[in-house]
């Protein structure tokens, strides 16, 4: 199976073997805060659903935040071939909590100006993959 990988990071798309991935929960919100899982399927073109299973075998659907209107991802897509850097932004992500809360509220307040919304989506990703 090809999985649709995007790089948060740099904005990139490329086709990836979905064996390849792993995905990092950075949601603050989320139960499954800060736990890496593995991809299941991706809607990458219509809804931004991405399946995730994680080692207990619980499966849950998370949205991507691809699209520049989105609001920030549940989840970031890691290559395999990052699991250094992946495991160096989930150490950090506790502590980083509060912060991704707080930029995660403005990258989502309708009442913001979109300009704002898309700098605090790029900021919000930037600080949950250790790069802020």
């Amino acid at each position: 199976m090809i999985f649709r990988y995007s790089m948060h990071r740099g904005g990139s798309m490329f086709d990836t073997p979905i064996t390849d991935t792993v995905v990092l929960v950075v949601d603050p919100d989320h139960p499954r805060f800060g736990q890496i899982a593995t991809p299941g399927t991706h809607d990458w073109r219509e809804s931004g659903e991405l399946s995730l299973r994680f080692p207990d075998n619980e499966r849950v659907i998370v949205h991507d935040g691809l699209m520049e209107d989105d609001p920030p991802p549940q989840a970031i897509i890691w290559h395999k071939r990052e699991s250094k850097q992946m495991v160096q932004a989930q150490e950090r992500l506790p502590e980083a909590r509060e912060k991704l809360a707080w930029v995660r509220q403005v990258a989502t307040a309708k009442q913001s100006p979109r300009e704002l919304r898309v700098f605090a989506k790029k900021l919000f990703v930037k600080i949950a993959t250790g790069r802020a």
